[in-house]
Protein backbone atom coordinates (compact mmCIF):
# COMPACT_ATOMS: atom_id res chain seq x y z
CA UNK A 1 0.00 0.00 0.00
CA UNK A 2 1.18 3.04 -0.27
CA UNK A 3 1.49 6.21 2.15
CA UNK A 4 -1.55 7.66 1.44
CA UNK A 5 -4.06 4.55 2.16
CA UNK A 6 -1.73 3.41 5.59
CA UNK A 7 -2.43 7.43 6.68
CA UNK A 8 -5.99 6.97 7.13
CA UNK A 9 -6.41 3.90 9.78
CA UNK A 10 -9.96 2.97 8.25
CA UNK A 11 -8.45 1.78 5.18
CA UNK A 12 -6.24 0.07 6.56
CA UNK A 13 -9.51 -1.72 8.82
CA UNK A 14 -11.72 -2.25 6.14
CA UNK A 15 -8.94 -3.60 4.17
CA UNK A 16 -8.17 -6.36 6.69
CA UNK A 17 -11.81 -7.38 7.39
CA UNK A 18 -12.43 -7.81 3.80
CA UNK A 19 -9.25 -10.05 4.20
CA UNK A 20 -11.13 -11.74 7.17
CA UNK A 21 -14.35 -12.53 5.47
CA UNK A 22 -12.47 -13.77 2.01
CA UNK A 23 -13.90 -17.29 2.05
CA UNK A 24 -10.99 -19.00 -0.22
CA UNK A 25 -8.11 -17.12 1.68
CA UNK A 26 -4.60 -18.31 1.00
CA UNK A 27 -1.79 -19.41 3.73
CA UNK A 28 1.77 -18.15 3.72
CA UNK A 29 2.67 -21.35 1.61
CA UNK A 30 0.51 -20.42 -0.84
CA UNK A 31 1.68 -16.74 -1.31
CA UNK A 32 5.18 -17.60 -0.78
CA UNK A 33 4.86 -20.32 -3.77
CA UNK A 34 3.09 -17.55 -5.65
CA UNK A 35 5.94 -15.21 -4.94
CA UNK A 36 8.37 -17.60 -6.18
CA UNK A 37 7.04 -19.02 -9.49
CA UNK A 38 6.63 -15.17 -10.51
CA UNK A 39 9.64 -14.51 -9.88
CA UNK A 40 11.29 -17.52 -12.07
CA UNK A 41 9.09 -17.31 -14.76
CA UNK A 42 10.53 -15.20 -17.71
CA UNK A 43 7.67 -13.12 -18.86
CA UNK A 44 9.66 -11.61 -21.26
CA UNK A 45 9.34 -13.71 -24.10
CA UNK A 46 5.68 -13.53 -24.55
CA UNK A 47 5.19 -10.09 -24.36
CA UNK A 48 6.51 -9.45 -28.07
CA UNK A 49 3.72 -12.23 -29.20
CA UNK A 50 1.13 -9.82 -28.12
CA UNK A 51 -0.52 -7.97 -30.90
CA UNK A 52 -3.27 -5.69 -29.29
CA UNK A 53 -2.70 -3.14 -27.42
CA UNK A 54 -0.94 -3.33 -24.06
CA UNK A 55 -1.72 -0.96 -20.76
CA UNK A 56 0.07 -1.22 -17.76
CA UNK A 57 -1.01 0.57 -14.60
CA UNK A 58 1.63 0.94 -11.91
CA UNK A 59 1.57 2.55 -7.91
CA UNK A 60 4.29 5.36 -7.90
CA UNK A 61 4.78 3.73 -5.01
CA UNK A 62 4.30 -0.29 -5.61
CA UNK A 63 7.45 -2.01 -3.98
CA UNK A 64 6.16 -5.16 -5.74
CA UNK A 65 6.11 -4.04 -9.61
CA UNK A 66 8.05 -0.56 -8.92
CA UNK A 67 7.29 1.79 -12.20
CA UNK A 68 10.63 1.56 -12.71
CA UNK A 69 9.87 -1.87 -13.99
CA UNK A 70 8.21 -1.16 -17.13
CA UNK A 71 11.72 -0.78 -18.67
CA UNK A 72 11.14 -4.64 -19.33
CA UNK A 73 7.48 -3.78 -20.99
CA UNK A 74 8.71 -0.57 -23.16
CA UNK A 75 11.89 -3.46 -24.36
CA UNK A 76 9.85 -6.16 -25.37
CA UNK A 77 5.77 -5.12 -25.96
CA UNK A 78 5.06 -3.64 -29.56
CA UNK A 79 1.85 -1.28 -28.64
CA UNK A 80 2.44 -0.37 -24.91
CA UNK A 81 0.65 2.78 -23.03
CA UNK A 82 1.08 3.06 -19.42
CA UNK A 83 -0.32 4.89 -16.65
CA UNK A 84 1.58 5.84 -12.64
CA UNK A 85 -0.76 6.45 -10.14
CA UNK A 86 0.90 9.35 -7.86
CA UNK A 87 1.05 8.23 -4.01
CA UNK A 88 -0.33 4.60 -4.95
CA UNK A 89 1.10 1.40 -3.72
CA UNK A 90 0.57 -1.98 -5.11
CA UNK A 91 -3.30 -1.92 -4.95
CA UNK A 92 -5.00 0.53 -6.99
CA UNK A 93 -8.65 -0.74 -6.64
CA UNK A 94 -8.01 -0.20 -2.44
CA UNK A 95 -6.44 2.52 -2.75
CA UNK A 96 -7.43 4.70 -5.51
CA UNK A 97 -9.98 2.90 -7.47
CA UNK A 98 -11.80 6.32 -9.00
CA UNK A 99 -8.35 7.19 -10.52
CA UNK A 100 -7.88 3.36 -11.32
CA UNK A 101 -10.79 2.99 -13.51
CA UNK A 102 -10.61 6.66 -14.91
CA UNK A 103 -6.74 5.23 -16.36
CA UNK A 104 -8.45 2.29 -17.65
CA UNK A 105 -11.18 4.10 -19.27
CA UNK A 106 -9.06 6.53 -21.10
CA UNK A 107 -7.05 3.63 -21.80
CA UNK A 108 -9.98 1.69 -24.15
CA UNK A 109 -11.83 5.28 -25.26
Amino acid sequence: FGNDFLSDPKNLEAYLERVKNNPHPQDIVGLQRQRDANNQFDKSAYLSRINTPLFALFGEEDGIAPPQSLSILKDHAKDLKTHVIPSCGHMPQFEKPDVMIDAINMFFN
